[in-house]
């Protein structure tokens, strides 16, 4: 079996995660040759273009805004969640819907106890993801 990743050549996007079985009438995969494909060997768990992408001649892990996806605060309305926004994110908090512009940093304290959920949603190559704040009493 040959492995293949179609990927836009310009921003590295992964389009496709391929699989060709080869046989005697179709020695190299069922694959049409007009296609622009890239011989490549993958790990199963690298099969998801939410997640990688191939810059180059390899597949690694797209860049994520914030490192974690859950962080717990006082709820004291001084301790803050910050993360660098690139140009061109949206936020989704409650409803509400934000767009960033020129790197604007991300914020986020409270002096209420509770859960907070915002998704983010940057440009590519960056990961999508959902972030949850947890602010306990102080």
């Amino acid at each position: 079996m040959r492995k293949f990743v179609k990927k836009n050549r310009k921003s590295g996007a992964v389009l496709a995660f391929l699989t060709a079985v080869s046989d005697a009438k179709h020695p190299f995969g069922r694959i049409e040759p007009s296609a622009k494909l890239v011989l490549f060997t993958w790990n199963d768990d690298q099969a998801d273009s939410s997640k990688y992408y191939m810059p180059d001649d390899e597949i690694v892990e797209r860049p994520k805004v914030f490192s974690e996806a859950l962080f717990t605060i006082p709820a004291d309305g001084e301790t803050l969640v910050q993360a660098q926004l690139p140009d061109g994110a949206t936020v989704r908090h409650l409803g509400q819907v934000y767009k960033a512009t020129a790197d604007e940093p991300f914020e986020f304290c409270t002096a209420i106890p509770g859960e907070f959920v915002f998704e983010v949603e940057p440009a590519f190559p960056f990961q999508h993801q959902l972030i949850r704040i947890i602010a306990h009493a102080v």
